[in-house]
C-alpha cells in the first residue's frame, strides 16, 4: 500500500523513540487532516461519488495521516465515529470525526475535513516523558517534528539524517525488501489495520506537480476514467521549464482478466496526478487462510506526447 508518510526520517525516528520507551507510555493522541476543497473541485463528475472515489475525505484524504498515527501507536482495538455532509453536493461525507482506542490503552481523536480554510495535517502524541508533534500539509521533513519534554526530563535525541516523507522513500524500502527476499513494509497485515478504517487499495503511481491537468485516455475513451475498466490506460503530461512532454502507459497482463477480483482504474489528473490498478475499488474481497492471488502489470515511460494509436501499437508489440 502507498503510505508514504511512514517513510520520512522523522517518522522513523519518532517510532523508534516510542518503541524503545524513550518517550514513555503513550497516553493520549490527536490526528488531524483538515484541508479545503471548493465547489469547483467537486464539479468534476467522479469526485464525491461512491462509484468514482469510493468514499470521502476519510478514505481519500485523511487515510495517510491516520495511517502514520497507527504506525506510531500500533494496533487499535476500538473505533467510534461520526460523519456529516455539511457543504458539498456529494454522496459521501465532507467531514468526519473518530475516537480510537489503542491496544496500549491510549485514546485518540481523528478529524478529517475538506471544509477547513486554514489547511493543516497534524499528529500529536502525549507520552509520560514528552509530547511529540508533527505539523505539515502534504509531506514532512525533520523540521516539521517537535518534541516537548516533561518537567525534569531531558530533550529526546534528534534524528541523524533528514529524509523527507515521499513515494521515493517508500519505493526504496520496497526495493530493499525485494532484494532481501522479505515482505515489504506497509503490506499484508501491516496495512490491513489502516484499510479497515478507510477502504481503498491498489498499486499506485503519483505524478509530479507539473503533470497536474494532464491528458488521460484509454483504448476507446478519454477524460474521466475513474472507476472504469480496460486493458490499458495512458497519462500524458507537460514538464515545467522544458519544452517537452512524457507519456506513461499502464497495462494489465491478459491473465489479469481471470484474477480472483476484477480491477478498476483509480485515476486523477487533478489536484494530484495519479493512476492505480485498483483491485478492490468498489468493495472488499476476502482471502481464505492459505489462499493467495497475483496480478501482473506493465508501466512504460515514453518521451513525448503520444496519441492513442502510438500507445496501442507499442503495447501490442511487447510480449508478456
Amino acid at each position: 500500500m502507498v503510505f508514504q508518510h511512514r517513510y520520512g526520517s522523522g517518522a522513523v525516528h519518532a517510532r523508534s523513540l516510542l518503541a524503545d520507551g524513550t518517550l514513555g507510555r503513550p497516553l493520549v493522541a490527536h490526528c488531524q487532516t483538515t484541508w479545503y476543497r471548493d465547489a469547483a473541485y467537486y464539479a468534476v463528475p467522479w469526485r464525491g461519488r461512491w462509484a468514482g472515489e469510493g468514499g470521502g475525505p476519510t478514505m481519500g484524504h485523511g487515510i495517510h495521516q491516520y495511517d502514520l498515527l497507527l504506525h506510531l501507536l500500533g494496533e487499535w482495538t476500538e473505533v467510534r465515529a461520526m460523519a456529516a455532509r455539511l457543504v458539498h453536493d456529494t454522496e459521501s461525507e465532507d467531514v468526519s470525526t473518530g475516537l480510537v482506542r489503542f491496544a496500549g490503552g491510549a485514546p485518540a481523536t481523528v478529524v478529517n475535513s475538506v471544509l477547513s480554510p486554514d489547511e493543516t495535517s497534524r499528529i500529536r502524541i502525549d507520552c509520560e516523558r514528552a509530547t511529540v508533534e508533527l505539523t505539515h500539509l502534504y509531506g514532512h521533513s525533520n523540521d516539521d517534528w517537535r518534541y516537548t519534554p516533561a518537567l525534569r526530563t531531558s530533550q529526546p535525541p534528534a534524528p541523524t539524517a533528514d529524509v523527507p516523507s515521499s513515494h521515493t522513500a517508500q519505493l526504496t524500502a520496497l526495493l530493499d525488501a525485494h532484494a532481501a527476499g522479505t515482505r515489504p513494509p506497509g503490506s499484508g497485515p501491516d496495512a490491513r489495520s489502516t484499510l479497515e478504517m478507510a477502504g481503498y487499495t491498489g498499486l499506485q503511481w503519483r505524478g509530479p506537480r507539473d503533470f497536474t491537468g494532464g491528458r488521460v485516455f484509454g483504448p476507446e475513451t478519454e477524460g474521466e476514467l475513474m472507476g472504469t475498466q480496460g486493458p490499458w490506460l495512458a497519462f500524458t503530461g507537460e514538464h515545467d521549464d522544458v519544452d517537452g512532454h512524457s507519456t506513461l502507459m499502464f497495462a494489465h497482463a491478459p491473465r489479469n482478466a481471470d484474477a480472483i477480483h476484477t480491477s478498476h482504474w483509480f485515476v486523477r489528473a487533478e489536484p494530484i496526478p495519479t493512476v492505480a490498478f485498483s483491485w478492490a475499488f468498489f468493495e472488499e474481497f476476502a482471502l481464505e487462510g492459505g489462499e493467495s492471488f497475483e496480478y501482473r502489470y506493465r508501466v512504460v515511460v515514453a518521451d513525448g506526447a503520444w496519441d492513442r494509436e502510438q500507445v496501442a501499437t507499442r503495447l501490442k508489440g511487447l510480449a508478456w
